[in-house]
């Protein structure tokens, strides 16, 4: 980065050329990663994840209705096993009679199905399923009315009251009982998706703890929801270091996508995670950034005769080698690269094609000498470690050398 950042400062067509790279390209692979994991944590979406997540929900409340609609169509048995389980609620807590027939008139519009004389429960002849169902749900509102107001012997009685009824009515219509499970299982949705939201106000241990128990349709409503908070933050200040810190294993953020995210293809995402925050902090060094340790790489002081070693320890802060350094480029008479080197420099460092650079750096002839300079320019430590050996046994191939 050190001797790229120097090569920028000169200007010209090779100043240029970096300059559109490093601007373009760190949001490019921001957003690469971004739509991987979009892919991956909403599947078959798009579009926001907010706003999707809203139109399943509609869609599944419409089909929950339209599948109540078609079990109370084909009625079902009022079988003696409903009827029981419904009298012996009524008898056992004859006080909350008034509030399911209130509840009851409320939403049908109808006079009240059952009626109590001398201690026996009368059904009207023409009861239907939805009524018993109507009823049920006053009851188990009930249930948990005393739960929240702390009595909580008399709320489970209730709900164990409520869960027959509900057993007998399962029995007596299947088209019902899936209807309900489908309700059940989009609340779980909705509420895992909630959680999701809040994934990175909490710890990454409560995180992992948190979907452990979850189930396929909770765990997916879950990513939906981590990934609308991770949406929110790309579309924030934060979005340039968002990359770094997901890169950082040790964040909470990290741990936290890490957890939730399918695990076979978590390899490919931290991949285009490194790559994003590579590019932004090359972005960040040779754009802008501190001018010490660079500042010694300025233009006039490309081709010196700076070794490897003494480079490493002078980028790395070692007071002494910073000296040397600094003695040998202010002493150095190596004439500086030419403008159309440079420019060759700046083609090569913003190639995106890995074999076109590994081909122009291992060129025997007329690039040899191109070569040298910059594996100078960059004291032994970006290119020229990495020539013919290491791209020969293809161990180091990223999109652009400027994202390393």
């Amino acid at each position: 980065r050190t001797a790229v950042r120097a090569l920028y400062s000169q200007g010209g067509e090779a100043g240029n050329i970096l300059r559109e790279a490093l601007t373009v390209r760190p949001e490019a692979f921001r957003r690469s990663a971004q739509t991987l994991m979009q892919q991956t944590l909403t599947p078959g979406v798009d579009k926001s994840v907010l706003r999707s997540m809203k139109m399943s929900d509609d869609a599944a409340k419409a089909a929950e209705r339209q599948a109540y609609k078609q079990a109370f169509e084909q009625g079902g048995v009022i079988s003696p096993e409903l009827t029981l389980a419904f009298g012996e609620a009524i008898k056992k807590v004859p006080n909350v009679v008034e509030n399911i027939n209130r509840n009851y008139r409320a939403e049908t519009g109808k006079k009240n199905f059952f009626e109590v004389v001398d201690g026996k429960v009368r059904f009207d002849k023409g009861a239907t399923l939805e009524d018993f169902e109507i009823a049920r749900r006053a009851l188990r509102d009930e249930a948990d009315q005393a739960y929240r107001s702390g009595q909580g012997a008399y709320g489970e009685i209730l709900k164990n009251l409520e869960l027959n009824i509900k057993s007998a009515l399962d029995v007596a219509s299947q088209p019902l009982a899936k209807a309900r499970a489908g309700a059940a299982a989009l609340r779980q949705a909705r509420d895992a998706f909630g959680e999701g939201r809040k994934a990175f106000t909490k710890s990454s241990d409560a995180v992992e703890l948190e979907i452990q128990n979850y189930n396929p349709q909770q765990l997916q409503a879950y990513r939906s929801g981590v990934m609308d908070a991770m949406r929110n933050k790309f579309t924030t200040g934060q979005r340039k270091s968002l990359m770094n810190t997901l890169a950082d294993e040790e964040s909470k953020e990290s741990k936290i996508l890490r957890s939730v995210y399918p695990q076979d293809s978590l390899p490919d995402l931290v991949k285009r995670i490194e790559l994003a925050s590579q590019s932004q902090k090359t972005a960040t060094s040779v754009l802008g950034g501190s001018q010490t340790a660079p500042s010694l790489l300025q233009a006039p002081k490309i081709g010196s005769n700076v070794s490897a070693q003494e480079m490493a320890s002078a980028i790395g802060g070692d007071p002494f080698a910073l000296i040397n350094v600094t003695r040998k480029i202010l002493g150095s008479k190596t004439q500086n690269l030419s403008e159309p080197d440079r420019k060759r420099v700046a083609q090569i460092l913003v190639e995106t094609d890995p074999n076109l650079v590994r081909r122009a750096l291992q060129d025997d002839s007329a690039m040899a000498e191109l070569q040298r300079k910059v594996s100078q320019m960059t004291g032994g430590l970006a290119v020229g470690a990495r020539s013919a050996g290491a791209y020969g046994a293809g161990a180091y191939l990223t999109p652009s050398l400027l994202a390393e």
